[in-house]
């Protein structure tokens, strides 16, 4: 065995505190003390083994430990090599090193245990936040379909982790397990790769995310692209005949590259492809790299052969995390169309979609804190269009790029699987896909004027905004207004804390219950909460400054690509298991 080389500045002992989780069990406390400069993984491994009389190689568990991140908040890492141990001894080991120890790593442990914790009704601990598993589904309407299509996981997903005031500081909501890797993916389909629980899976994806290897495999079942029941042979097979067909698909509009309508489309694409993730490794370079130039082929096939939606600025932002995990243009082209199944009316020019899911952002924040939204609405801003960027792009921007991957399969998880009945459309059913490049096609409106651009959004990587968009939800049509309403500073003699005539207000009595989930965000009730979370995470430095609703949009500009998804993810979690909580007693009530 080779020597064991640290630096000097590790203590000679480390103290070590473990708590061992297994199901719904309470956790097991241990502590011993180690010697740093002798110590090996697996040294730890067989300490632990012995301290809690584990069954070594026939019980798998897995250990991570407590530090902090780049932004000082407490996160949980998994040690899996001599290396993490090493990490853990340098930075987590004052004044003592914490473990957490799953000794059922491959299960759902305390999520799949949820009807033997029914009863219990305490708010003093953890308990008090798990509700009846069947409250969501016994709601007095049994037909809605979000809540039904999710089923018995849905439950478990969205009440499990409750929120709990009075939770430890270390005490963490995401991840709550390591990333699914391919050993635990195969449990979740039959010996034929059937997948035959993918409630499940998703509710696994949302408590810790997915490794980067399993991705280009999960993100396909996540994005809905595969009729169900399909075994793993038959997917195989299934992604080589659309790929054959997004083939044919781009050779058509391609070998039509000289018709106006297709020059004038794919320029726009290209444009929009220049300025996008153009700092990230995968798409850097020239700007005709083989990545960009896959970009700009998806985005313009997909307007082409959609002429209903086209193409909006903002979708190159949907297809390029898309892009990057499958490292496959066809692949990523199936996988846009599955995501744009979900979100397309996202970029429709009637503006309806965008403009309830505005509304509904505002009765969350109104709800939650209505302290903080009677300032938003001194300001002009209680309308939350300035949140526009986050809503339209699902937050893609609002962290770094390797962040905002997990939060949308996170976000993604949180939805009910809707796999399509037989066969994912890769063309807009009601055309002629041998004929959409030609010229009496009309083009269904390229919402991507330049006379209606967004002042908020960084200039280099504008996203605009309809104009037929702005009249529906009556704001002035005047491109320099679209996003920047004024309203005069806060005056000494108003009080933000004071509640607003209700004639100014963007609400009104008619909308202060929440909708139910499946209605909340037009089905996506989670993204609202992580929006909310982060007007929440601000909203003591926002409100500490006298400023006018330029300065508000100025503030969260700022902002862009800096949040922790920790942090995010983790407030968001509590808030969402908070609102279903309430949800579920309502429904029971009514």
């Amino acid at each position: 065995m080779f020597p064991i080389t640290r630096s000097s500045n590790v203590k000679d002992v480390i103290h070590v505190k473990v708590k061992k989780y297994a199901g719904y069990f309470n956790p097991e406390s241990k502590s011993f003390a180690v010697d740093p400069h002798l110590t090996t993984f697996d040294d730890l491994q067989n300490i632990l083994i012995q301290a809690f009389s584990l069954n070594g190689k026939k019980q798998p568990f897995h250990i991570t430990y407590l530090c902090r991140d780049d932004v000082g908040e407490n996160v949980y890492l998994s040690m899996l090599t001599d290396w993490d141990l090493d990490a853990a001894f340098m930075t987590s080991s004052d004044p003592f090193l914490r473990l957490k120890l799953d000794a059922e790593p491959y299960k759902d442990g305390l999520m799949s245990k949820l009807s033997d914790w029914e009863k219990s009704e305490s708010p003093n601990n953890l308990q008090s936040s798990i509700v009846n598993v069947n409250t969501i589904l016994s709601l007095q309407n049994t037909q809605r379909s979000w809540s039904n299509s999710l089923g018995f996981a849905f439950n478990k997903l969205t009440v499990g982790l409750g929120y709990n005031p009075n939770i430890e500081e270390d005490e963490i909501f995401f991840p709550s397990k390591p990333p699914l890797d391919d050993v635990e993916f195969r449990t979740y389909l039959d010996e034929n790769g059937v997948l035959v629980k993918p409630e499940d899976l998703r509710l696994r994806v949302y408590h810790g995310g997915v490794a980067p290897a399993l991705r280009k495999v999960v993100w396909r079942m996540l994005l809905n692209i595969f009729p169900i029941h399909l075994t793993g042979k038959e997917r195989i097979e299934y992604m080589k005949r659309k790929t054959s067909e997004y083939e044919q698909l781009r050779s058509k509009w391609q070998a039509q590259a000289d018709l106006d309508r297709v020059k004038q489309l794919s320029n726009m694409v290209w444009k929009d492809v220049l300025r996008t993730d153009r700092t990230h490794p995968y798409y850097s370079g020239a700007d005709d790299n083989p990545h960009t130039v896959a970009l700009m082929n998806i985005l313009t096939t997909y307007a082409l052969t959609h002429p209903k939606v086209s193409y909006c600025q903002g979708m190159s932002d949907i297809v390029s995390p898309i892009l990057v995990v499958m490292n496959n243009e066809a692949q990523a082209y199936i996988c846009f169309c599955g995501a744009m199944t979900r979100i397309q009316e996202n970029f429709s020019r009637d503006g309806l979609t965008m403009s309830t899911k505005f509304k509904h952002l505002a009765m969350l924040t109104a709800h939650y804190d209505i302290e903080f939204f009677n300032y938003l609405q001194l300001l002009g801003a209680d309308t939350m269009f300035f949140c526009y960027r986050w809503l339209l792009l699902e937050l893609k921007r609002e962290f770094n790029f390797e962040d905002a991957i997990t939060v949308l399969e996170v976000m993604w998880s949180s939805l009910p699987p809707q796999p399509p009945e037989n066969d994912l459309s890769l063309h807009d059913e009601q055309i002629d896909a041998r004929s959409f490049c030609d010229s009496n096609i009309a083009p269904g409106g390229t919402k991507s004027s330049p006379e209606s651009s967004s002042s908020s959004f960084n200039s280099s990587e504008s996203v605009d905004v309809p104009g037929e968009y702005v009249g529906v939800i009556e704001y002035s049509t005047c491109p320099e207004n679209v996003l920047r309403l004024r309203k005069p500073p806060i005056s000494a003699k108003t009080s933000v804390g004071s509640p607003p005539k209700a004639s100014d207000s963007f609400l009104d009595e008619e909308t202060s219950n929440l909708p139910p989930p499946e209605d909340l965000g037009c089905g996506n009730p989670f993204l609202l909460f992580i929006c909310l979370t982060l007007l929440l995470e601000e909203r003591d430095k926002v409100m500490s400054t006298e400023c006018e609703y330029d300065d508000l949009v100025m503030h969260f500009d700022r902002l862009v690509r800096g949040h922790s998804p920790r942090k995010v993810l983790s407030k968001s979690m509590k808030l969402f298991a908070e609102y279903l909580r309430s949800e579920s007693r309502h429904g029971m009530k009514t």
